[in-house]
């Protein structure tokens, strides 16, 4: 959350680039953008890392962990926090994550501070993100149906117009 990195990104990081600054290559788009880490976070990244990946796979610590993975492990969490009522089903993904760096962002220093983090070059596209709670929070997904991508910020209407996310 506080790099604001697609979840492909932070899983393709190698323990031995892990560094509280240190550039990044997005997968998605092939831009680099530099990084910082917490120094918090950093310890434990480095605490738990592989030898090879700071995320290793479970079976093959050679490979580093899937988004798959990652998708399956929020989800299993997500349903032990729906059974407690403190979430909405639905609510939570692993891109998640990087809205709500984008809100907390926005929140911090603005639209800019916000686009930056994400490393959009589309101010629009960052809008999406940095507004998504307050967009969650007036259109409840009861009200969309079935299949309109609530819960998830549209992100299929996204995808299919070619925007980046």
């Amino acid at each position: 959350m506080h790099t604001g990195l697609r979840v492909g990104d932070c899983l393709a990081i190698k323990t031995a680039n892990l560094r509280y600054r240190m550039t990044v290559r997005e997968s998605k788009t092939g831009k680099t953008r530099r990084i910082t880490i917490p120094r918090d976070l950093l310890v434990d990244l480095q605490r738990h890392a592989g030898p090879i990946w700071v995320f290793p796979g479970r079976c093959d610590s050679a490979k580093h962990r899937t988004r798959q993975a990652v998708y399956k492990d929020v989800k299993r969490v997500a349903r032990m926090y729906q059974r407690a009522h403190s979430i909405r089903p639905g609510q939570i993904s692993p891109h998640s994550v990087r809205k709500l760096a984008a809100v907390e962002a926005y929140r911090r220093g603005g639209m800019d501070a916000a686009q930056r983090l994400l490393n959009h070059s589309d101010p629009a596209v960052t809008m999406l993100y940095a507004l998504s709670d307050v967009v969650a929070a007036e259109r409840p997904a009861a009200a969309l149906g079935p299949g309109t991508g609530a819960g998830r910020g549209g992100v299929g209407r996204r995808r299919a117009r070619g925007r980046e996310d």
